[in-house]
């Protein structure tokens, strides 16, 4: 497929500069009237093409445009001690219904502009961006989280979370903050950790911290005193157990939804097992939830019908209904999602995710 042609980066600067400001006389002049609906239920689509090859699919992100990204492919049915190999695969990209191969490799993640990052590069509509760190995570700031750095606008700036103590990094929000988690005194104890300008917290009653909000809300798994490792959640310096069952809190969105295994939704104070919110006639059985964006779409994996392998999903919440006009993306409130599906208007007008554009 050709390319399309592609607006000067000069231009395009201006124009994400134009759109910054209207969203945000748009976003901010109508916050106060926004108020928050529920879903009451949810559709389920799965994340595949229709290659009459292709026995799995997994799933890496999804913005606030309902853009995902994630890998599809072939795998042997001749496992062996749970391993199973794979003939082939490719990356791809979903949005509106829409798949189209992504050639390139290492995807971790895709922010509300549309950048992906890779392991060792940023794609996105000002071109290619050589990173040099490891990419795991990238906010919406074109900003990279590494294993022990931050690339800030080219600069690396070193995260010193301990001395001398093992840690594992897993994610940051649009401010900065870090989260992962810390082995304490004890060899066998870990910690939830919250690492900002410098300064380590250790997050008291979470395990581990997989993931962080703008709102600096943190989720992971909460230690219950009879060795239960359940989903957790830290906000506001306290630490809540969602649950009295074993799981692991992997994602949590600007409104406050809380996502993880098993395939769950933990909302205004409620937990909700996501197979119960799906049609019964649907054939999928929910197993892990990967990620939620602000619009409430929750991405994950599951079976179809006793499929031998997994698949990946989209499940989209319905049953929602638009109240205010700079609600764009009719989730019940005016938020930073509203600018992003704003912003991501222009960049479908000129097809950048197209085969021929910028990789």
């Amino acid at each position: 497929m050709k390319g399309k042609g592609r607006i000067p980066v000069n231009v395009m600067n201006k124009a994400r500069k134009a759109l910054k400001g209207l969203a945000y006389f748009a976003v901010i002049g109508a916050s106060v009237l926004a108020g928050t609906a529920n879903a009451t239920d949810y559709e389920i689509i799965k994340l595949a093409p229709p290659d009459p090859n292709c026995n799995y699919s997994k799933v890496y992100s999804i913005n606030n445009d309902g853009a995902v990204v994630g890998s599809y492919g072939q795998i042997s049915d001749e496992c062996t001690r749970g391993s199973c190999p794979h003939l082939w695969g490719k990356n791809f990209l979903y949005k509106g219904g829409e798949f189209r191969d992504l050639p390139i490799r290492s995807i971790r993640v895709i922010n509300d502009w549309g950048d992906i990052l890779t392991k060792d590069k940023i794609y996105g509509i000002e071109g290619i961006t050589e990173i040099s760190i490891t990419g795991k995570d990238m906010n919406n700031k074109r900003e990279v989280l590494g294993d022990e750095h931050l690339y800030l606008d080219g600069e690396i700036i070193e995260i010193n979370v301990a001395t001398n103590q093992y840690y594992k990094i897993r994610g940051f929000n649009d401010k900065h903050q870090v989260v992962g988690e810390l082995m304490g005194t004890n060899p066998h104890r870990l910690y939830g950790f919250l690492w900002e300008d410098g300064v380590t917290t250790r997050i008291e009653g979470l395990w581990n911290a997989f993931g962080i909000n703008d709102n600096g809300t943190v989720v992971g798994q909460y230690k219950y005193s009879g060795g239960t490792l359940s989903p957790g959640m830290w906000k506001d310096g306290e630490a809540i157990r969602l649950s009295v069952g074993s799981g692991t809190a992997r994602a949590v969105n600007n409104l406050e939804q809380v996502v993880g295994v098993p395939a769950f939704i933990y909302e205004n104070g409620e937990m909700k097992y996501l197979n119960s919110l799906i049609p019964e006639d649907s054939g999928w059985t929910a197993l892990e939830i990967e990620d939620i964006n602000d619009k409430g779409q929750i991405i994950g994996l599951g079976r179809i019908q006793n499929h031998k392998h997994r698949f990946a999903f989209l499940m989209n919440p319905i049953s929602k209904s638009k109240t205010l006009s700079a609600d764009l993306n009719n989730d019940g409130i005016v938020n930073w999602s509203d600018y992003a599906e704003f912003a991501n208007q222009w960049l479908e007008k000129e097809d950048w995710y197209d085969e021929g554009g910028w990789w």
